[in-house]
């Protein structure tokens, strides 16, 4: 992880006969480290968030430039208000522009698994109520949005973007993607970005393996070279050329399909597929 390299490097830094306030750094280096590593609860971020501001450490080393250390508070927020309400205390807590980025994509990622939980009510709903379809066809989904949306609080692993593509939610993603205000390609793309970067060759070629294991698993329902080239493009630092940032749709209580098309029948199948895959894969 990135962040911790970082301050594993600064730690060495503060520690060198050379520098001055080494005895303060080194203390106010255990309390950044303290913090980042405590787990939040609601009403603490905004403490936490001005704590690690008014840091020594922080300041000393411009951290405020770095997104990697506001983010690892930031990313621990699952609520949308929270994060409303930290943009809303400009006087309060200051923050550089870059934090300021950090706190806007956070809002923007709540506000993407929020839509996505809200299709997924709207398809349940539609399926039981219309197509005869039992709700609990659909509970494993909401379980697996639940632990995605935990996935997203912390550093991605190539073992998290391998549980998600083979997640029941991802293929109904892909199978009934026009039922979605959201693609399974931002998802992907949100999970890759929170890895560690810059990606190395060996990871790299073992992200394109799973690509590639899912394209012998699901066949035509998974676009593989869509999904490859989000990755190659995150390798090269080319991930602003990638999907446009996520905005609200609108509120419409209008119906956005009338029908499940027969393609539907293709889910239980894939579900089978991978319980299979993940109990023969466990790594």
């Amino acid at each position: 992880m990135i962040i911790t390299k970082k301050l594993f490097y600064l730690l060495k830094v503060i520690q060198s006969s050379n520098h001055p306030n080494r005895v303060l750094l080194s203390e106010e280096h255990k309390k950044l480290v303290a913090l980042l590593n405590s787990g939040l609860i609601p009403y603490s971020v905004p403490k936490s968030t001005q704590t690690a501001k008014l840091n020594q450490v922080y300041n000393t080393f411009d951290l405020h430039i770095d997104p990697n250390v506001f983010k690892t508070i930031i990313n621990k927020i699952v609520d949308c208000k929270i994060i409303e309400a930290l943009l809303d205390m400009p006087t309060e807590i200051s923050y550089s522009h870059e934090e300021k980025m950090v706190l806007h994509e956070k809002l923007s990622v709540l506000k993407l698994l929020a839509s996505l939980k809200q299709d997924l009510k709207e398809i349940a709903e539609f399926g039981e109520k219309y197509e005869n379809m039992q709700r609990g066809f659909f509970e494993q989904n909401f379980q697996e949005l639940n632990y995605l949306k935990i996935t997203l609080t912390r550093s991605v692993t190539i073992d998290d973007i391998e549980w998600f593509i083979y997640t029941n939610i991802f293929d109904l993603m892909m199978i009934e993607s026009e039922l979605f205000t959201v693609p399974p390609t931002y998802i992907y793309q949100l999970l890759i970005k929170n890895t560690e970067q810059p990606m190395s060759k060996k990871n790299f070629n073992e992200h394109c393996q799973v690509l590639l294991n899912k394209k012998t698993q699901a066949g035509q329902s998974f676009n593989y070279g869509t999904f490859y080239s989000i990755l190659y493009n995150i390798k090269y630092s080319l991930s602003h050329h990638l999907n446009k940032p996520f905005t609200e749709c609108s509120n419409s209580t209008s119906p956005r399909f009338h029908t499940f098309p027969k393609s539907i029948n293709k889910l239980p199948q894939l579900a089978i597929k991978n319980h299979f895959y993940r109990t023969v894969n466990k790594r």
